[in-house]
């Protein structure tokens, strides 16, 4: 007797609307509206960095605890919500003029101030969640491609979003004393 094996379900055979099947769900979700990432899902990848120019280039380090841990977990966010964000980010300086530094590295993707040596900033890379092709566990592992070079983004324009969207960040800003004024969100 002939047995029929299940039918294999494509990605692009649920509609839009519809959660994809749980084989293509990822474990994490976006920090922003909270739904579960899917593989291959355009996303971004949020991470509190500190940059320094070293023999001609600037080097990005994660802010790091005493026991080498991040300090600031990073965070993935949908392409879309991330655009909002930014736009959130945007309305909220538009009146501001860029901060500018003499010995500024980078500048801000948000407000075009400068960010300087050893300054933390918000380093935001555009990419996609994977399953890696190593699985030394047996378990699948996750990783994220990524697909552009970060954008840095400066603290003082996170202070206006990190409230509504990223509360496992609401230490940074007492770590760096930044504040902003309620007038302004």
């Amino acid at each position: 007797m002939l047995r029929l094996l299940p039918r294999r379900v494509e990605p692009d055979e649920y509609e839009e609307e519809e959660e994809p099947p749980i084989a293509f769900q990822s474990r994490q979700e976006c920090h922003a509206c909270h739904e579960r990432l899917t593989y291959t899902d355009e996303i971004y990848q949020l991470e509190v960095v500190e940059a320094a120019r070293e023999n001609g280039q600037i080097e990005c380090q994660p802010l790091l605890c005493d026991d080498g841990d991040y300090q600031f977990t990073p965070l993935l966010v949908h392409l879309e919500c991330w655009e909002t964000i930014v736009e959130q980010i945007q309305e909220s300086r538009q009146d501001d003029p860029p901060v500018e530094s003499p010995t500024g590295i980078l500048i801000c993707s948000c407000c075009e101030s400068t960010i300087g040596s050893f300054e933390p900033f918000v380093s935001s890379t555009f990419g996609e969640i994977h399953v890696s092709q190593r699985c030394p566990s047996g378990q699948p592992a996750e990783t994220i491609c990524h697909l552009a070079a970060r954008r840095p983004v400066c603290l003082s324009c996170m202070v206006y979003v990190i409230e509504d969207y990223f509360d496992e960040w609401e230490d940074l800003f007492h770590e760096f004393n930044i504040t902003y004024e309620e007038d302004d969100q």
